[in-house]
């Protein structure tokens, strides 16, 4: 039999679709969860008031990773110079960064 070669092409990097749970912010106690756009939950208003404290964010704290959120993101990551977490998105970088200079609200 001949020999199998690896594939030359890349593995996707798109998010599974389906259904709302499927996007929804991992459960409490997961520290360095990553949150993005259309993640809803605890996390997401924990977020919304930390950039609130920093005056980056003024919509509602509902828990609703809304467009509002990633531009807040991107606005503080952008003042920072964090540059690991893809822009708007709060990964672990941005998440450290945010949290050593907010309390938690």
């Amino acid at each position: 039999p001949s020999p199998v070669s690896p594939s030359s092409v890349p593995p996707s990097t798109a998010r599974a679709t389906g259904s709302v749970e499927a996007s929804a912010s991992p459960p409490r106690g997961t520290a360095d969860a990553t949150l993005r756009q259309g993640d809803k939950g605890t996390q997401v208003r924990e977020l919304q008031g930390r950039l609130a404290q920093l005056y980056l964010y003024v919509g509602e704290r509902d828990g609703s990773y809304t467009y509002e959120v990633t531009a807040a993101v991107r606005r503080y990551q952008w003042a920072r110079g964090l540059r690991d977490d893809a822009p708007g998105v709060y990964g672990r970088e941005t998440r450290r960064s945010l949290e050593s200079e907010t309390t938690e609200p």
